[in-house]
């Protein structure tokens, strides 16, 4: 990503005089400071903000706050009163309506003095003209003075200007919220090209869903400072607050102020009524609070308690559900029946139920208790603005707008195109027979940090699936749950696994290096709740839990971080291998561990996933994405990816040493995984004329620049199998005969990046080039079509019982603990090792009476030592790790056999 500064402001402050009358103007300008008749107002106060190039930011707050002065400040028409502001690029601004036209000019001459002022030659202003008049759309009212013109039209004629000159950096303050929806609907699809392009935008905006479709980044602003910047989903909820505090002022006239309810946080809702009633609970049943998360399609219920005067007779209930800036999705009034009275109070008690077809998003709930039977005719009671609250989860249901209003087709439906329109880019063929049922799958990994292969696997998996089982939703779990409009997909967090894992079909667990017992995966990443094991909460607590549910799991190619298994995990690990129907690991290391654990899995060596990226892209024809990034990137001839990481120094030595040798090559720097510390900057100002991204691209704009590269050198395993399976050739830095690179050992097109004092500049030009990908790329697709095909029969097949799986992990629970307590393999359960005790004798009475006694002393003794030996290893047992870790699953067992005792002596 690059960090080319666009905008710049220190310590920017902007004051203004108040003058209370005229006179004190006057007093004022006559004492000459001597003296102060006027009252200081900080618009800005103390700001500091800095704006990378092509960077996306929006600033919003309530009326008043300092957004305009701010913006004002950034395009220079205020001075500031101290600090400094700095601006790198062409700035194009729309400020104010019509501001920056002359009203006794024409538009078509407004048009070239705005264009002058931005920068552009005369020349330049012709060859964009007509663009300009097209994008207005103001017919001949072009040639007529801008005075006359409606307000829509300045807006249309002032945003087009400023678009169609390709500015740098493009400042908007809710200039468009005077056009119509059709001129927007433009709009908007400009600045998305325009941000596509690299553009910095700056914008000033009260609607959030515009905030949250473009920005990267929001800045708060309240009474002229900045008091938070961050996503756009946190900075609506503060923004949604403030807008709470106004509603209370506002909507509380003419009624009693109610104080807080038990119930109510410190923050959630405001309240307000007129002491005939009030509502003394409310909660979702699903969690007994105040917030709750839902599915797509779950049922979402909510309770409310109200205690009522005497006097209301004919009371009612109304519910509104509101998105994220309190906008009205639904709702409904209903009738209450109160009961006795008690004290002068009536108790009554309400639940209501809604499908929960919406949006992903944050949507809150507000209450009034109304004497009357409708709304309309009602007299208020209380009202209590958004005391409930309930996020949906992220979801892939096709449809527009905040609410799935069910819209289907009905008409037939042939089977051709249907396979056409679930097509891949790059596939030629499908197969013929797709279920109607939606398949809910749940894919688990480290989905929700900034890592390109982490974030590759859910995308292949999902179009895999597609492919095979039609309409399949993918639920994405990881420790931390993810909603913002940047990340390439929405994540789920692992605490509400528990929760939603009944209605689940299939379970894959991840690749990469998933198997793992070590507490440092990546700084700073963990889970987002104690419960949660470290780092075995995303692969092995998932796949107990579906067994858990009789769910079937599938293990996609994870590999071992480390072979060093702890004793605690061992009967955990060997009863999820055991029961998942199919286990794929990604190296002969990695199995032959894992198959240490047990004698009944079949384990399978499997390619990674990411060779199988032919089947998303296809290289002849280029996406639109890709085609515009190089246009903006400047990549105009073949171009060498170089992996933003330090240990590449190797290179970039070799260039500075021989940069004539390269001179047929651009190079083009990218991060590919910037939660690890991928940074352009620590090698792109060494390589002149170096490419950097203003951006860290998605998955499969990532994949697809790395598939049209001559060359790719770097650290990371899935930049080189992304560039192997397109035929480009890898210069790694990694050691290739230890680790998880053994893996790609048959790939000769993987070459170790040599040292810069003994290699020939012209070594590494022969290698150079993209070719067809090796016979081993090639295999390696054809095993993985083979790979999806079962996973999809699998997961066709459907749940089995868990009853089985459970009564098998504790029958074999003893003999794996007793095992890891002694440090040896477990024996098999169809072979267990009895102790040998020796078969009594059969004594003539003709044998001698004392060898009688010899034989049954030595029994005894061998029967004393067999019990001490017995109490030794228990002993052992109680005091080791295992032990105490799985006192839980004993205490679950021994509730089993005391129900099933109890149900049996029922009967």
């Amino acid at each position: 990503m690059s960090f080319e500064v666009a905008i710049r402001a220190e310590n920017l402050s902007k004051c203004y005089q108040i003058y209370d009358a005229p006179k004190d103007r006057l007093l004022q300008m006559l004492v000459r400071g001597r003296k102060r008749f006027y009252r200081e107002f900080w618009a800005l106060d103390d700001v500091f903000l800095s704006i990378a190039r092509g960077e996306t930011v929006g600033i919003i707050g309530r009326n008043g706050s300092g957004k305009s002065t701010l913006l004002q400040l950034i395009c220079g028409t205020l001075m500031p009163t101290r600090g400094s502001v700095q601006a790198h690029g062409r700035i194009a601004a729309l400020l104010e309506l019509g501001s920056g036209f002359n009203p006794e000019f024409t538009g078509r001459e407004n048009v070239y003095v705005n264009a002058a002022v931005l920068g552009l030659s005369r020349s330049e202003i012709d060859a964009r003209f007509d663009d300009i008049i097209a994008f207005a759309n103001i017919g001949d009212f072009i040639d007529q003075p801008t005075k006359i013109y409606s307000s829509g039209m300045l807006v249309r004629l002032a945003f087009a200007v400023s678009v169609c000159v390709e500015p740098e950096i493009l400042i908007v303050d809710e200039a468009l919220s005077v056009g119509d929806a059709s001129f927007q609907f433009k709009c908007l699809n400009r600045l998305e090209e325009l941000s596509a392009k690299g553009t910095t935008l700056l914008f000033v905006s009260h609607d959030m869903s515009m905030v949250k479709r473009f920005c990267h980044r929001v800045i708060y602003l309240r009474a002229g400072r900045i008091v938070a910047s961050g996503s756009p989903d946190e900075m609506a909820e503060l923004h949604l607050l403030d807008m709470r505090d106004e509603q209370r002022r506002w909507a509380s006239g003419g009624v009693t102020p109610v104080t807080r309810k038990p119930f109510m946080g410190e923050h959630e809702g405001i309240a307000f009524g007129t002491e005939e009633g009030h509502i003394s609970a409310a909660c979702f049943t699903n969690t007994q609070q105040l917030s709750s998360s839902y599915l797509y399609g779950d049922d979402i219920e909510i309770r409310v308690e109200a205690l009522l005067r005497e006097s209301i007779v004919q009371p009612s209930i109304s519910f509104t559900i509101q998105e994220a800036r309190l906008l009205v999705i639904g709702g409904g009034n209903f009738a209450l029946q109160p009961g006795p009275v008690e004290d002068g109070w009536r108790r009554t008690e309400i639940t209501v139920r809604f499908p929960g077809n919406l949006a992903q998003g944050r949507y809150h709930v507000t209450l009034k208790l109304l004497h009357g039977a409708t709304e309309d005719t009602s007299q208020l009671i209380e009202k209590q603005v958004a005391p409930l609250a309930f996020d949906m989860l992220p979801n892939h249901r096709d449809f527009l707008g905040m609410v799935d209003l069910g819209l289907r087709r009905i008409d037939a439906w042939p089977v051709e195109p249907l396979a056409k329109a679930c097509r891949t880019r790059g596939e030629e063929a499908l197969t013929e027979h797709l279920d109607e049922r939606t398949w809910q799958v749940a894919i688990f990994g480290t989905f929700d940090v900034e890592n390109y292969g982490d974030l590759l696997f859910p995308i292949i998996a999902e179009a895999e699936l597609a492919r095979r089982l039609g309409s399949v939703e993918l639920h994405r779990f990881s420790y931390h749950g993810k909603s913002r409009p940047e990340w390439p997909y929405g994540v789920t967090s692992l605490t509400e696994l528990p929760r939603v894992a009944a209605g689940l079909d299939g379970v894959l667990i991840g690749g990469g290096f998933l198997i793992r017992f070590d507490k440092v995966v990546a700084h700073g990443y963990g889970p987002a709740s104690a419960d949660i094991h470290h780092p075995t909460g995303y692969w092995l607590t998932p796949a107990l839990i579906a067994l858990q549910h009789g769910i079937p799991v599938m293990w996609n190619a994870p590999g071992m971080h480390c072979n060093n298994i702890p004793d605690w995990a061992r009967p955990l690990l060997t009863m999820a291998l055991e029961q998942s129907p199919y286990v794929s690991v990604r190296d002969a290391l990695t199995r032959d561990t894992l198959a240490a654990l047990t004698r009944q899995a079949e384990i399978e060596v499997l390619p990674d996933t990411a060779f199988g990226l032919p089947r998303l892209i296809d290289e002849r024809r280029p996406s639109a994405e890709f085609i515009r990034l190089r246009e903006h990137a400047g990549l105009t001839g073949p171009y060498i990816v170089i992996h933003a990481i330090h240990v590449v120094e190797s290179f970039v030595k070799l260039f500075e040493d021989h940069a004539e040798a390269f001179q047929d090559y651009q190079f083009l720097v990218v991060p590919i995984g910037p939660v690890l510390g991928d940074d352009p900057s620590v090698i792109a100002g060494r390589l002149p004329g170096a490419v950097t991204l203003s951006f860290w691209p998605e998955p499969l704009l990532m994949a697809e620049l790395l598939s049209q590269a001559q060359a790719v050198i770097g650290h990371s395993y899935h930049l080189a199998i992304t560039a192997l399976a397109f035929g480009v050739p890898v210069f790694c830095s990694a050691d290739l005969a230890t680790g998880k690179y053994t893996a790609l050992a048959g790939f000769d097109s993987l070459h170790a990046l040599p040292d810069v004092a003994t290699v020939d500049p012209q070594w590494f030009i022969a290698r150079v080039g993209k070719t067809r990908p090796s016979p081993a790329a090639l295999a390696a697709a054809d095993r993985l079509v083979e790979h999806w095909d079962r996973v999809a029969a699998i997961i066709r097949q459907g749940k089995t019982s868990s009853q089985p799986v459970l009564g098998a992990f504790l029958q074999h629970l003893p003999t794996l603990l007793e095992a890891a307590a002694e440090g040896r393999e477990p024996v098999p359960a169809e072979s267990p090792a009895s102790p040998v005790v020796p078969e009594p004798d059969i004594i003539s009475p003709a044998q001698n009476v004392a060898a009688q006694e010899l034989t049954q002393q030595q029994r005894i003794v061998q029967l004393s030592q067999q019990l001490a030996l017995s109490d030794a290893r228990m002993r052992e047992l109680q005091n080791s790790n295992s032990f105490r870790v799985t006192a839980p699953l004993r205490s679950i067992a021994r509730g089993i056999r005391n129900l099933t005792a109890n149900k049996n002596r029922q009967c």
